[in-house]
């Protein structure tokens, strides 16, 4: 009778594949590096197809509310999970995907307060460089979020479409529990000026943050005029504020309030600010 065929086999092969494409990725564009880099993609395509889910299947089998798995260098890098499920499967990550170091928490309604409780008392988020919110979280989380002591090694923080406001942008730019963060995504969010405002009055940021994304905020000229006098924006490398309807002055007005910091806007802003 013939022998099934091992998957360890694959599985080396799709460590290889992506740990090539993220070499690739890293290094200076060529011709020769970007038709390999087709290549490779089509190649980790095919052996997530063909043995994705048998990879995928431990994890699925003894975590709760898996939604999505990623891998990276071929190991499980991220997970997507039902917010209702996570406080019960934090405890079983460590043990059943030791790799995982990003997790995107899923609401399919809004969360309420004992779930926001439970889930931020889990001392296993420690483990977190990346943490994502998808659905209607609102200004709570981020209030939870900056209350939270143990997400100490978070890096990159996304918040983008959840409903936040100006209170919520507040408590994470001013808390001191994440000194860690390097990229903070806010965006499709109706910030507006209140959060404009709000930002005006700080001080300081996160120690290591870099990144700042406001895109698709509602920030329109005025609240342009009051990010200018956020004097801790100085630390910041990128400023994202694509989607935002600023004229080319409220940009000129940024980028001489910021000249060391990347701001980053819409291409037909961008033209219009380089033809004046």
């Amino acid at each position: 009778m013939p022998r099934q065929p091992s998957q360890s086999a694959p599985r080396e092969r799709f460590r290889v594949v992506q740990c090539r494409i993220a070499e690739i990725a890293a290094g200076p564009a060529n011709p020769a590096s970007a038709a390999e880099l087709r290549a490779l993609l089509v190649e980790e395509r095919d052996l997530l197809r063909d043995y994705g889910p048998a990879w995928e299947l431990p994890i699925r089998d003894a975590l709760p509310g898996i939604l999505r798995v990623q891998f990276r260098n071929g190991e499980i890098d991220q997970l997507a999970i039902d917010a209702s499920a996570f406080p019960l499967a934090a405890e079983r990550i460590e043990r059943v995907a030791p790799t995982v170091t990003g997790v995107t928490l899923v609401a399919h309604r809004p969360v309420s307060d004992a779930l926001l409780r439970y889930t931020f008392a889990r001392p296993e988020l420690a483990r977190l460089a990346l943490l994502r919110f998808v659905g209607p979280w609102g200004n709570h989380v981020a209030t939870a979020v900056a209350g939270c002591r143990f997400l100490t090694n978070a890096a990159q923080l996304d918040f983008s479409e959840i409903g936040l406001g100006a209170a919520g942008l507040r408590a994470l730019v001013t808390t001191d529990a994440l000194p860690a963060l390097t990229e903070l995504d806010l965006s499709f969010n109706p910030l507006g000026s209140d959060a404009a405002v709000a930002l005006a009055l700080i001080d300081t940021l996160p120690p290591k943050l870099a990144v700042l994304r406001l895109c698709d905020a509602q920030l329109h000229d005025g609240a342009a005029h009051f990010l200018a006098n956020v004097s801790a924006f100085n630390t910041l490398k990128e400023l994202w504020l694509t989607g935002n309807p600023l004229s080319a002055d409220a940009l000129t007005e940024l980028r001489c309030a910021f000249p060391c910091v990347e701001i980053v806007a819409d291409a037909g802003e961008v033209d219009h600010l380089q033809e004046a």
